[in-house]
């Protein structure tokens, strides 16, 4: 009865147990999505569990190439720092805004017709 009360389950289940489970959302969440499915395989998520604090950033494989996972790891440090602050959509805003400057210096946009809709999903 007590793991259903919100609070009180996030106390009692081990941090290492809800990352790995918020870690296996985010997976679940970019193929959901379809963001695999991308031509130039460029599809990114941010994925964010404010409950848990949990914050990552999946870029498929033709933007992993190019951007170090120290580059990604950066940007959801100050993300996760917003989180603890309660101050969610500023760390959004700057999350994106680094996002967009990292794609911009390694895949340039194109004239092309965005393949998948840029828009927040709440699970």
């Amino acid at each position: 009865v007590l793991f259903r009360v919100k609070p009180i389950q996030f106390r009692l289940v081990p941090r290492r147990l809800q990352q790995a489970r918020a870690a296996s959302l985010a997976r679940q969440a970019f193929l959901q999505q379809g963001l695999h499915r991308t031509k130039g395989a460029t599809g990114v998520l941010i994925f964010v569990s404010e409950a848990e604090h949990y914050v990552e950033i999946l870029a498929d494989q033709g933007i992993a190439q190019h951007v170090p996972d120290s580059e990604w790891q950066s940007m959801v440090d100050a993300f996760i720092a917003h989180l603890k602050r309660g101050d969610v959509a500023k760390g959004f805003q700057e999350c994106v805004a680094a996002c967009g400057d990292k794609l911009a210096a390694h895949v340039p946009a194109t004239e092309q017709k965005n393949e998948l809709p840029n828009h927040l999903v709440i699970l």
